[in-house]
């Protein structure tokens, strides 16, 4: 049915894939998702094998089948209740792993979490950082921050999109519309949100990118349906741009 379609009222870019498993797979890959599933394969045939643990094997199956169309592991208490079912082994008289493995498992992990620290310490601080700027350039009527803000906390919050938009918003306020495409398509990379098309579709018709800028426009209504921004947008780039005929349709 198209634009015509009921469904288009319930059009959205939500935060989570309503897939565990694609969540896992774009994560921490193939392998990653493998070793989940095979975890959770021996954790169930475990526990199916003793009457007093199959309760807690179908609750294990039970999260996994949701998983297929929901996000109940990014759900703390149905995360914490499903950490206590996978790890239940009571009546067993055999671990599922010897306990030297667990403990190694466990170090490791250990290892891994301490070479993080100071990452994500760094990222904590450039995230203050970034939004004690953010909050003083929003409360003057002119931009009070520099480029250099952006640049030293780039490699930290590279990966958050909110950053990512205001940076490429920022570039495009000084004229500098090339790096603003370049910020702006990486953080379109790791984000759905229709801020960055519209943002994207702003500066390629400041740069004279019409057929960029159309498509950038359309990709964003198409995105949001629902919404009347990214319509309007368009069609007041038409109008500009001397499309008539587009811009009346």
């Amino acid at each position: 049915q198209g634009l015509d379609s009921n469904w288009i009222k319930y059009a959205d870019t939500p935060f989570y894939a309503f897939n565990e498993y694609l969540h896992l797979v774009y994560e921490i890959g193939v392998i990653g998702l493998l070793l989940f599933c095979l975890t959770s394969f021996l954790v169930i045939k475990k526990q199916l094998s003793h009457i007093g643990c199959k309760i807690f094997a179908y609750g294990v199956i039970s999260t996994l089948i949701i998983s297929f169309t929901s996000y109940p592991l990014h759900i703390i208490p149905i995360l914490i209740v499903f950490v206590t079912f996978i790890s239940t082994n009571k009546g067993t008289e055999k671990q599922l792993i010897s306990h030297k493995l667990s403990l190694l498992t466990l170090t490791l992990i250990l290892i891994c979490t301490v070479s993080q620290l100071p990452r994500y310490v760094g990222t904590i601080n450039a995230t203050k950082a970034w939004l004690a700027n953010k909050r003083y350039s929003d409360m003057s009527t002119i931009e009070l921050r520099k480029e250099s803000d952006f640049t030293v906390l780039y490699d930290y919050l590279k990966d958050n999109d909110r950053f990512m938009l205001d940076y490429g918003a920022f570039l495009r306020n000084k004229k500098e519309f090339s790096k603003s495409i370049e910020i702006l398509e990486r953080g379109h990379v790791i984000s759905n949100n229709p801020y960055f098309p519209l943002l994207l579709a702003d500066v390629n018709a400041d740069v004279g990118n019409w057929n960029s800028a159309e498509l950038y426009y359309k990709k964003a209504f198409m995105m949001l349906p629902n919404r009347l921004t990214p319509l309007y947008q368009l069609g007041i780039f038409y109008f500009e741009t001397k499309q008539y005929e587009k811009f009346r349709r």
